[in-house]
């Protein structure tokens, strides 16, 4: 579990530097309660013993793979107003397709492990109904999107 966490990680890191090298505003909000996330779970694990510390840090874990699992459907209320998924990323429900199908039926099947199976059989639920929503909307890119508002202008 921790090899894939700690490349993760770094992944994560990588793309958050460049999305907001692209992105006109800090987001200095969402940084700020990233690292309160972070500071809470670092103090829980250098605080207490790592037998006591370990579940809360892992439950922090995995209420923040559900969040990041569901994540794409922030977009709902767009998709259903515009009836366009332009403002889904369907490769991002198709790898936490992959993803959470495949840690679901590990920790269902081989470590017997809830802790494991339960936010990712959540996060299978969450990519499952994006894929519902791209079944009766279409797949749309952001670029289709703006052809249709250009088109709309000329």
């Amino acid at each position: 579990v921790l090899a894939p966490n700690v490349s993760g990680l770094v992944m994560g890191v990588g793309y958050t530097y460049w999305y907001q090298k692209h992105h006109p505003t800090v987001l200095t909000k969402e940084y700020a309660i990233s690292g309160g996330i972070i500071a809470t779970a670092a103090a829980a694990a250098l605080t207490f013993p790592a037998a006591v510390a370990a579940p809360y840090v892992g439950y922090i874990g995995c209420g923040l793979a559900v969040v990041l699992m569901a994540s794409p459907l922030a977009a709902l209320g767009t998709v259903i107003k515009t009836k366009s998924t332009a403002s889904m990323p369907f490769i991002t429900s198709v790898a936490t397709f992959a993803n959470a199908s495949t840690w679901t039926g590990f920790g269902y099947l081989v470590v017997h492990d809830p802790i494991i199976w339960v936010p990712n059989a959540l996060g299978l639920a969450a990519a499952t109904f994006q894929f519902g929503l791209f079944a009766k909307f279409g797949i749309h890119s952001p670029d289709d999107k703006a052809k249709t508002n250009k088109d709309a202008s000329a």
